[in-house]
């Protein structure tokens, strides 16, 4: 229970204070491959990771450790770990993606897809060791 609430706590407190978008430096205005201009300084560029705890039927819980990782040639990859408490045993997917940036959204096309999923992102004030992503928060993985 108390992960759960860490988890929520965690989650919760990222939604204020942020600024994203047109009008922030280093933000994109249009679209771009993971890239500002003035110098290609990287925006979502790097490692970032986070774990999920939810409560699922017959109490038990789904662990989520979920990993993105965005390089600055546009390409992507997203690793889940889920472990479901009551088996304990871990399963990994990874999906390679490409990505571009549009206006506060990432959008992923994942290797197979036709069409790309949008995941709005921003980028707490004075905090750029995190990225929240779709309302998630992610830290950066030195």
């Amino acid at each position: 229970m108390g992960v759960v609430l860490l988890a929520m706590t965690l989650l919760g407190g990222c939604e204020a204070g942020t600024a994203t978008g047109p009008g922030r430096p280093g933000l994109p205005d249009g679209g771009s491959t993971g890239t500002t201009g003035g110098g290609n300084t990287p925006v979502v560029a790097g490692t970032w990771s986070t774990r999920l705890v939810t409560p699922v039927p017959l109490d038990d819980f789904l662990q989520e450790d979920i990993t993105w990782e965005f390089r600055t040639d546009g390409s992507c990859r997203q690793s889940i770990e889920s472990v479901l408490y009551s088996e304990g045993i871990p399963r990994l997917t990874v999906t390679t993606c490409s990505y571009t940036l549009r206006q506060g959204v990432v959008l992923v096309r994942f290797a197979g897809a036709a069409e790309p999923v949008g995941y709005p992102f921003s980028i707490p004030l004075n905090d750029s060791d995190t990225l929240v992503l779709s309302g998630i928060a992610y830290g950066r993985v030195p």
